[in-house]
């Protein structure tokens, strides 16, 4: 068995107690060329090990499903051939490392469900950290303590397809309209959060989503008209229960949305007779526009 297969498996029939703390050691006489750093689903705890960025050349570190805490290690910028990040499923807690912009070859990055908080770094303004990852294709934070904004720099990454920031504490969604070149942007999923204003209307801009989550936030207002079209033609899933709208729902969609998964229930909203993904409405005399349990 490769040792990165066994660092992924049970480590319980091995280490009876299993609960152990990892340590990577490097040869002292240069730095080591391991490029695969792989230590998921067992119950490592304690911080990421520091000696983490001694692998110069390495393109993976997955160390999820584990019991890893304090914070991520504040040097990992100098991993510049690495091309997965992936720590889900931990203990870790503050705030994303500045120095994560460097990680210019990255294509994965999954912090999900760990305890991380604050804001996604800037730079210069209103560029994330992120802003310079022009390789990611899948970027998931979900699942932690994040708060402000959701930064319209993230949706500016060429490459970037899949992105989930839910469950979350974001009360600000920017999203810039993509005009100058194409997004691969598909799968967007920011539900769970704390989320106001009106629904963003740039999402109509993004030629290759089809899949929008923006359930359980604090949305209001009428739902675009561009999200209609798009409904018809290509979006294939759409998610905005759980919110403030208000307006009508067009009487045609009943007869346009077969295949299309998509739910409007408990809102404000004025549906058509019978159509089934929209009940559960709340009377339009409770609307006030603001939080909602």
């Amino acid at each position: 068995m490769l040792l990165s297969e066994l660092l992924c498996s049970s480590l319980t029939s091995v280490l009876p107690e299993a609960k152990v703390s990892i340590r990577i050691t490097v040869p002292s006489h240069g730095v080591s060329n391991a490029i695969n750093q792989t230590a998921c689903r067992n119950k490592f705890r304690g911080p990421v090990p520091e000696s983490s960025t001694y692998l110069r050349k390495l393109t993976s570190l997955q160390l999820y499903e584990n019991f890893f805490s304090s914070s991520l290690v504040n040097d990992i910028g100098v991993l510049t051939k690495l091309e997965i990040l992936d720590v889900a499923n931990n203990k870790l807690s503050g705030s994303i490392p500045s120095l994560t912009t460097s990680l210019r070859s990255l294509t994965r990055l999954d912090l999900s469900n760990n305890e991380l908080t604050g804001k996604i770094p800037q730079l210069n303004g209103h560029v994330t950290t992120v802003h310079k990852l022009r390789h990611l294709r899948t970027l998931d934070l979900s699942e932690n303590r994040f708060s402000g904004g959701i930064n319209k720099g993230i949706f500016m990454l060429p490459e970037l397809s899949h992105v989930s920031i839910s469950v979350n504490r974001f009360t600000v969604f920017e999203v810039v309209e993509f005009s100058d070149k194409e997004s691969q942007l598909h799968t967007l999923d920011v539900n769970a959060n704390r989320l106001h204003g009106h629904l963003p209307v740039n999402l109509d801009t993004y030629p290759n989503l089809t899949e929008i989550n923006l359930e359980h936030n604090l949305f209001s207002g009428e739902i675009p008209s561009e999200y209609w079209s798009r409904l018809r033609f290509s979006w294939r899933s759409l998610n905005l229960e759980y919110n403030n709208l208000e307006g009508s729902v067009p009487r045609e969609l009943n007869k346009t949305l077969e295949g299309v998964q998509e739910s409007f229930e408990h809102n404000y909203l004025i549906c058509p007779q019978g159509f089934q993904l929209c009940h559960g409405q709340r009377p339009a005399s409770e609307c006030h526009g603001g939080d909602h349990n």
